[in-house]
């Protein structure tokens, strides 16, 4: 089994290293990947490329901690996954800190309406079916919704192993 730890943000550092540590070690098919999670997020559209790049080799995940983008990446990953008693995730309205500040601009009074279309468009095809109602309502009007060990088996639990 190869393992990659993935304990850093999904900035533009992670990327280059995900794409190195495939090139290196040449993951065959009859190699196990052992992806371990524990991140505190980063940027969505990263996370998306470095799942792509994960899911072209047969893998397996464990999860320590996966919040925002990290959270996403989990969602987008094909393998089973393994949790421990104490893995904890996070998802929540999917804006970068740039789209924050620029969203305490008004233009032509409409600040609402620019933070709505900045939310989770991209994210709720992939994340928003493993969720509760409830818990799509909080992170619509901007919470946090935080996952225990228990109720990340129950989303996952298609996927576990």
């Amino acid at each position: 089994m190869i393992t990659r730890f993935i304990v850093e943000d999904f900035d533009e550092n992670l990327l280059p290293s995900c794409i190195n540590f495939l090139n290196e070690y040449h993951p065959s098919e009859t190699d196990l990947l052992e992806i371990f999670i524990d991140s505190n997020g980063g940027f969505s559209s990263l996370a998306e490329i470095c799942a792509y790049l994960f899911n072209q080799h047969r893998h397996v995940v464990t999860v320590m901690s996966a919040y925002s983008a990290a959270f996403e990446f989990l969602c987008l990953l094909d393998g089973p996954i393994k949790f421990f008693d104490f893995s904890v995730g996070m998802y929540h309205n999917n804006i970068i800190h740039a789209e924050l500040e620029a969203s305490k601009l008004t233009y032509l009074g409409k600040v609402q309406q620019y933070n709505a279309k900045i939310g989770n468009k991209r994210a709720s095809k992939h994340v928003y079916p493993l969720l509760s109602e409830q818990e799509i309502s909080d992170i619509e009007i901007g919470k946090d919704v935080y996952f225990n060990s228990k109720r990340m088996k129950e989303i996952f639990k298609d996927r576990l192993l």
